[in-house]
């Protein structure tokens, strides 16, 4: 909806000179009628970008400017700038108008765009502006409760005439509204084939069609090939065994079908191929399932970026039910947002992004709703959650026991446990160990690869060190003061990886703040039918009520937790299938550890290796070819292909019919033309006079009818010159008729001197005999 016009000029219009203040005055004309700029907060700015340094300067300061209240103050109010040039050049006079279409384009799609080619900021410019430029698309969250997302889109013409359009989006929660929002994002990257049969013999038989359909649709892009092969082999879920592939469009197709065969054939897969799955024996659709959380320091930089624009559907639900999923999502931190690209910039926006603990709590939380709903999606079925540290909370957000993440971040947001209690100048720690004031504490976590065993006999040792957490039989994480933990390392003698993001918690340094912690954590909460949730601070499945998960969740804040015995107990209780909903593997890593030989899989839905959805894709072939119950179809959907538009109500609908024949009439010729008419005689007698108009034109007789097989661009030029030829014979009467109109003018005033000359002798009384002579006798 255009919600504000604005426009101004008159610097220069030779020239197309802009000033600052014509500019915002530009601005304020647009905004003048609207109430957006105090209330809902601008997002996108879709700016002239002339690449002319002056004009950018100008544009950037009076952007700057105008938009420089305390509504735009804080990273997570930089409104994202884009211009359509950097895709298309300049257009001249369709400039606007395609910037005011791609304006409109992201907020349907609620996605912030990138600027293509752009790297960093002019040194000219380097002041401090509310902007950020987007490196690559990612969505458009917004914090529902400050109304629509809103955008504003800028023009300069060539004579210097300044035009602002404000645009917001049309809110709906139609769904089937919602669903004409397609992923915005390339699809043609990977393709997954799903061949399914009761023995080898059949699989065989079907990687054998599956060549052949592979030959027959090597011009198709691979995604297009999957949906084909889908819709002509779908997978049937009441067969026994599966083998699953992997292709890109650059893939070596005949050496991947190879390796399938030799996977059939000898019962015994590569363990290693990332693109070819099979299994001799799966686990079978009656195998129980357990999804699983990781903790923190699992974050990274662009976290479900991918994810969310493949999935825009899934994102609005989310949106409609928080009312603050920006700030949730974090994405200034996470996305990340930024003006400078140039070399370097990962580390930065790295150390920004742990400078905060609430980015990777909130992202992470959020991150696991995201991926619970996409699996969802494709009905992958959940028996049991098991949440590692953070990923208790995440997994309880994501299945509903817990409603309300607003709740939560305004709790986070309001007490001072993530800011100096737990993180920061961490007084619980220093009150748990008394640490004098003046001592730096320097908080550091890494995980070990020793035994509990051997951990435990260096660390009793070893003052201000403590065990966290086991991993698995040969891996633990230990956290203290910097100094302690390397000496502890040092005599370990062992590989360590040092964390990010890890609060003093799951040891005794959080006791000083327990009850608060324990408070945090108690919500209104909702049993789900047949969903069995683990602790793992017990090792085991517990009945779910509000007071149970604070007191799981405090218990393993200040006493850490055994991550075997509770996967071990899962186990026992018959799991089998072990999904990983967030963000890398590290669980899934640490659940083949633990179980080892004995019959399981522990597979993750995202693996930082892989870019988001290749992820997924590997995360879905591994589950099929265990023969759990999947429904692929979301996969093959089509984004090209949507539904209709609902209609609603009585709505007239008008239909019109375009295409067919092109308009051609077929005009006349012009006649030849007449012969002169002869001069008018004259007499002594007056004889009235006419004027000889000409009779209409016919239509003459070897006018050719118009040509209707032939193109249409031989249609054209026949009516053309028809209509010439017509116009000509037209102009040639005129010439005509103009002739005849003098010559009778000049008889006329011929006729009219002989007249006068005739009544001035009667006049006279002279006559011939005496010699008088009338002059116009003469």
């Amino acid at each position: 909806m255009i919600q504000g016009i604005g426009s101004a000029g008159g610097d220069s219009p030779a020239s197309g000179r802009v000033s600052k203040a014509t500019y915002t005055r530009s601005l304020r004309r647009c905004f003048a009628r609207s109430a957006i700029l105090t209330t809902t907060p601008i997002a996108y700015v879709e700016a002239h970008g002339a690449a002319q340094p002056d004009l950018d300067r100008m544009e950037i300061e009076a952007l700057g400017s105008f938009f420089s209240g305390p509504a735009y103050r804080g990273a997570e109010r930089a409104i994202a700038l884009g211009s359509v040039k950097s895709i298309c050049g300049h257009t001249g006079a369709a400039d606007g108008l395609l910037a005011l279409a791609k304006t409109a384009l992201c907020l349907h799609h609620r996605t912030l765009p990138p600027l293509p080619g752009f790297t960093q900021t002019a040194p000219s410019m380097d002041f401090e502006i509310p902007f950020h430029i987007p490196r690559q698309s990612q969505p458009w969250y917004r914090n529902r409760e400050e109304g629509p997302r809103t955008a504003l889109s800028s023009t300069i013409t060539m004579d210097g005439t300044c035009t602002h359009v404000l645009l917001q989006e049309e809110e709906t929660v139609d769904p089937a509204l919602s669903a004409l929002c397609l992923p915005t994002v390339n699809r043609d990257a990977v393709g997954l084939f799903v061949v399914t049969g009761d023995s080898a013999e059949q699989l065989m038989a079907g990687l054998s069609g599956l060549e052949t359909h592979l030959k027959t649709a090597d011009r198709l892009s691979i995604p297009a090939a999957a949906r084909q092969w889908y819709q002509a082999q779908a997978p049937d879920s009441a067969h026994g065994r599966a083998v699953a592939l992997l292709l890109k469009d650059e893939s070596d197709r005949a050496a991947i079908l190879s390796r399938a065969r030799r996977a059939v054939t000898s019962g015994q897969p590569d363990p290693l191929d990332r693109q070819v799955f099979y299994r001799k024996d799966p686990l079978g659709p009656k195998a129980r399932i357990a999804m699983v959380y990781p903790g923190s320091g699992n974050h990274y930089l662009g976290m479900g970026r991918d994810l969310a624009l493949r999935f825009p559907d899934i994102v609005a639900g989310m949106d409609q039910g928080t009312a603050r999923l920006l700030t949730q999502m974090r994405p200034w931190h996470l996305m990340p947002w930024g003006r400078d690209w140039s070399p370097g910039w990962q580390p930065r926006a790295e150390r920004q992004l742990k400078d905060d603990i609430l980015n990777m709590i909130f992202g992470q939380v959020v991150y696991g709703g995201l991926m619970t709903q996409i699996l969802n999606r494709f009905a992958v079925p959940t028996n049991a959650i098991i949440g590692y540290s953070l990923g208790e909370s995440a997994a309880l957000f994501a299945h509903s026991v817990w409603a309300d993440r607003g709740d939560m971040l305004a709790r986070m947001q309001a007490t001072n446990l993530f800011s100096t209690q737990l993180a920061g100048p961490c007084h619980a720690l220093r009150q748990a160990w008394q640490i004098p004031a003046g001592e730096t504490v320097d908080w550091t976590v890494a995980v070990v690869n020793r035994t509990a065993d051997q951990v435990h006999r260096v660390i009793d040792s070893t003052p201000r060190v403590r065990l966290l957490i086991i991993n698995s039989p040969d891996e633990c994480v230990i956290g203290g003061t910097r100094v302690a933990v390397e000496q502890a390392i040092a005599v370990l003698n062992c590989q360590a990886v040092f964390l990010d993001g890890v609060v003093t918690v799951h040891c005794d340094a959080a006791r000083p703040v327990a009850k608060a912690y324990r408070d945090l954590h108690h919500f209104p909460t909702t049993p789900r039918p047949g969903l069995t949730v683990y602790s793992c601070s017990w090792a085991k499945a517990y009945d779910v009520t509000a007071d149970a998960i604070a007191d799981s969740i405090e218990h393993q804040a200040v006493a850490g937790f055994d991550f075997p015995k509770t996967i071990q107990q899962a186990y026992a209780d018959g799991i089998r299938i072990f999904v990983e909903a967030g963000p890398r593997a590290s669980c899934s890593r640490m659940i083949d550890r633990i179980l080892d030989d004995s019959p399981h899989l522990a597979v993750a839905a995202n693996h930082r290796a892989d870019d988001e959805w290749t992820g997924l894709l590997r995360c879905l072939a591994r589950l099929t070819v265990e023969r759990v119950p999947l429904d692929l179809q979301p996969l093959y959907d089509d984004p090209e292909t949507t539904a209709p538009i609902p209609l609603h109500g009585t709505t007239a609908t008008v239909s019109v019919t375009v295409g067919g024949q092109a308009i051609a009439p077929q005009l006349p010729r012009a006649p030849k033309p007449s012969p002169p008419s002869s001069s008018v005689k004259t007499s002594a007698a007056v004889a009235p006079q006419t004027n000889p108009i000409p009779a209409p034109p016919t239509p003459p007789e070897n006018t050719a009818p118009v040509r209707h097989d032939a193109p249409l661009w031989a249609t054209l030029m026949d009516t053309a010159e028809q209509n010439m030829a017509a116009t000509a014979g037209a102009h040639e009467q005129f010439l005509d008729l103009s002739s005849q109109l003098s010559r009778s003018f000049a008889d006329a005033f011929d006729l009219q001197n002989r007249l006068l000359g005739l009544g001035a002798r009667v006049a006279n009384g002279g006559d011939a005999a005496n010699g008088t002579h009338c002059p116009a006798s003469r």
